[in-house]
């Protein structure tokens, strides 16, 4: 409709909201054509804030395919519209933060990964985002994983999802269980991983049920990441 009617608020805006939708949904692929979708939108009608958001969701997907540098070039771009435009600036530079401190671990660098995300919890933590309070809570504990240290990385998974008692974000939420699970599965705590994979496995459950689209449905539940949380808490 808003492709349509010439809409020049929505239409931007919309391909990157569909990017979200997909990637959340373990449809990596889609995600990608509508975040590149977005770019080229955003680009074509000067809606700065559309174009940087698909560039932020655009490098997440590239993160996600191990594409270094087209990572680093859509984050670069992503900056170079900040720099240009102020408008709810901080609120986009918290999604930006958290990207590219997943992309800093992909690379194995916790010193870098760890610098971000203290700027991510900070700036999270004083507008009240609760999801990026936990995200970085996640990612601390990403990082405690990498430098071997599981004891500070079991107590940031319970740091982020304490944020979701009052303040609940299941897409988020399922993932952490399912990161929680795998690190007491490690340390030799079956019982408490299949507990985490279990709770994981609850919200999965409950995303799928309100996805409307058939195949978008059957994809995420047979992708990978939901296959192994409901091993998990069977095993």
């Amino acid at each position: 409709m808003a492709r349509r009617n010439g809409d020049l608020f929505w239409h931007p805006r919309i391909p990157n909201c569909l990017g979200w939708i997909h990637r959340e949904l373990q449809d990596f692929e889609g995600a990608f054509k509508f975040d590149q979708e977005g770019v080229e939108v955003g680009h074509q009608h000067h809606v700065l804030e559309a174009e940087a958001n698909s560039l932020i969701n655009l490098g997440i997907d590239y993160t996600h395919a191990g594409n270094n540098q087209e990572t680093i070039a859509a984050f670069h771009k992503a900056r170079d519209i900040f720099e240009r435009d102020a408008w709810f600036r901080w609120r986009y530079n918290i999604r930006l933060h958290a990207a590219m401190a997943e992309h800093a671990l992909r690379q194995g660098d916790t010193v870098k990964a760890r610098e971000i995300v203290d700027r991510l919890l900070a700036t999270a933590t004083k507008y009240e985002v609760h999801k990026y309070i936990a995200v970085a809570h996640d990612l601390m504990a990403q990082i405690a994983i990498a430098e071997g240290d599981m004891t500070s990385a079991e107590a940031e998974f319970g740091a982020a999802l304490a944020e979701f008692e009052q303040h609940p974000v299941p897409v988020v939420a399922w993932r952490i269980h399912a990161d929680l699970g795998r690190l007491r599965s490690a340390r030799g705590d079956s019982a408490g991983g299949r507990e985490a994979f279990g709770q994981a496995t609850v919200i999965v459950n409950d995303i799928a049920a309100n996805v409307s689209e058939a195949t978008l449905r059957e994809n995420f539940l047979a992708s990978q990441a939901v296959r192994e949380v409901m091993k998990g808490a069977e095993s």
